[in-house]
């Protein structure tokens, strides 16, 4: 999914919202998504493995994706 959002120019919150998640749209914290693609996009362009990313940016777009403010379940 990283790849093709990668080729086509698409930011990682938009690819998040266009990904077919099947069965697994429904599982909590599906949030997640945004933050792993941000991951996988900085590989995918050639960024270091671990590499420092922006988290709050990340967070935003966690928190826009879900719809409103995360809850924690833990």
């Amino acid at each position: 999914m990283a790849a093709e959002g990668v080729r086509a120019g698409l930011p990682s919150l938009p690819a998040a919202k266009e990904a077919d998640l099947g069965g697994f749209g429904a599982l909590r914290d599906s949030e997640r998504l945004t933050a792993n693609l941000h991951r996988a996009y900085a590989e995918q362009l050639g960024g270091a493995p671990g590499i420092p990313l922006d988290v709050l940016d990340i967070f935003q777009e966690m928190v826009a994706f879900h719809g409103g403010p995360l809850t924690c379940h833990a």
